[in-house]
């Protein structure tokens, strides 16, 4: 584990590729600390884009992500404590497993477990990164990544249940994305299977659109929270890609 010593020039004024959102359960709501009479303490970081190799373009700060990385890194270490650190998707630019390696180098720094999803730019349609690939090269460098699909769900603290979706549609290049039938069951087995918990959902491709994009939707975004509502306790969503 890698020890900083003193503290450094943050780099968020300049960071317009990353979102650093720390979530407190007891700031979301007093229901959420009522309903689980425990506190959950979440960094969520969404859409690194870390890239070993391409330059800047100009909404992305590629050549620096690496560097810009590090710095997330080191901002959540000394802020803590957390129980848990989620990737929300496009953990790389480009989808080479080597790229991915690259990434879970640095995030290893971490002092706190962590978890991810993958976004549009981290499974390739014909290339090696196929959605397989991506879980199993996360695995081999996280013991907490070894699932048994790309969708999953865990619970880090009684009272809570994670579940982490998988929103990429791999059979066609497109930023749009969508639930299959079968992820969409299952969502609703976990749903029904935790009914006093409260669900922490997370997804690369929004369930909820910050603003309207036709190329960057979830297709069956309708669906999905028509399900979600059915849950009764507090459900908090944590969502990237815009």
């Amino acid at each position: 584990m890698k020890r900083y010593k003193k503290k450094r020039e943050s780099f968020f004024s300049k960071i317009v590729n990353f979102t650093l959102t720390i979530l407190i359960a007891c700031a979301i709501g007093s229901q959420v600390c009522t309903a689980a009479n425990n506190n959950l303490r979440i960094a969520q970081v969404s859409d690194a884009h870390f890239s070993s190799f391409e330059e800047n373009t100009s909404y992305k700060f590629l050549k620096k992500s690496g560097e810009l990385l590090d710095d997330v890194i080191f901002q959540i270490n000394t802020s803590g404590p957390y129980d848990f650190v989620m990737f929300t998707g496009d953990l790389v630019n480009y989808p080479k497993i080597s790229e991915l390696q690259k990434f879970t180098s640095h995030v290893n720094n971490l002092m706190y477990p962590w978890y991810a999803i993958a976004g549009n730019h981290d499974i390739s349609i014909d290339g090696p990164l196929t959605k397989d690939k991506f879980m199993a090269t996360l695995a081999q460098a996280n013991d907490n990544m070894n699932q048994k699909h790309i969708y999953y769900a865990f619970t880090p603290k009684k009272g809570f249940r994670v579940i982490c979706l998988d929103s990429i549609i791999d059979y066609k290049l497109t930023a749009n994305g969508e639930i299959s039938n079968e992820e969409f069951m299952w969502l609703k087995e976990e749903l029904d299977e935790h009914p006093k918990d409260t669900i922490i959902v997370c997804t690369h491709v929004p369930i909820i659109e910050p603003y309207s994009s036709s190329n960057h939707k979830m297709l069956n975004e309708y669906e999905v929270r028509k399900l979600l509502k059915t849950h009764k306790n507090p459900l908090i969503v944590l969502q990237g890609h815009y």
